[in-house]
């Protein structure tokens, strides 16, 4: 009896989940924009900072990894290096603290877990929940500054 009742709610339903649907497309496909951009920014930031201004000549820099993705260099010691990717569904996490080219040195892997949450991405790692894109950079960028401020202890 009240099947055009129904028939709204059910139109109602659809375009509900296909605003949803737009709104999370939306999201995953500018995050990865928004991210890069944070880190270069961070980065911009870290290079600039007076403070530890003899811990970072050269500067901090990130480039494009020609095996894909990016790879972020701290070159004074104790250096950094930080290759991360895309995956898809995750980012792709190796660092290694040091010198790159010592056969002895194997890189720290990590994988943020990209979840999209309606119009937002966050990015999962372990049991934290990284905002895109603040807590993502600081996330990615924390081993350069932890070297920073460890050799200011040495």
């Amino acid at each position: 009896m009240n099947d055009w009742i129904d028939k709204a709610a059910e139109e109602y339903q659809q375009q509900k989940q296909d605003r949803e649907f737009r709104e999370s497309t939306i999201s995953l496909a500018t995050y990865w924009h928004a991210l890069l951009t944070q880190l270069e920014n961070d980065i911009a930031a870290i290079n600039a900072n007076p403070a530890w201004q003899e811990q970072v000549t050269p500067p901090v820099v990130i480039e494009d990894n020609p095996v894909g993705g990016y790879v972020i260099y701290k070159r004074t010691d104790p250096g950094v290096t930080i290759y991360f990717a895309n995956g898809g569904d995750t980012i792709k996490l190796d660092t290694i603290i040091g010198q790159t080219y010592a056969p002895d040195r194997k890189p720290q892997r990590d994988t943020l877990r990209v979840v999209n949450q309606g119009r937002y991405v966050i990015l999962k790692y372990r049991d934290q929940d990284l905002i895109v894109p603040q807590q993502a950079s600081q996330h990615i960028l924390s081993p350069i500054l932890k070297a920073i401020l460890d050799s200011v202890e040495a």
